[in-house]
């Protein structure tokens, strides 16, 4: 289970990335239709985008935290 995934949730993005091809990065994923802005930000810190955009979202920092993290890089 992921926080803030539901049933029907999980099934909308397994359909979106069926329909569209892999997620580039996990901002992507607000695309998923009934996947909000609060959604997003409860299950994004658990969900993966291996091969994607930004080498962040990989990890399990949460994108909240991706400006803090940058700094600290440079």
């Amino acid at each position: 289970r992921v926080s803030g995934l539901n049933s029907v949730l999980a099934r909308n993005i397994v359909e979106y990335r069926d329909a569209n091809g892999a997620f580039s990065n996990r901002d992507a994923l607000k695309k998923v239709p009934r996947l909000g802005d609060k959604t997003f930000e409860q299950a994004a810190g658990f969900l993966r985008v291996n091969d994607g955009d930004n080498p962040l979202d990989r990890s399990s920092v949460h994108p909240e935290a991706y400006p803090v993290v940058q700094r600290i890089l440079d």
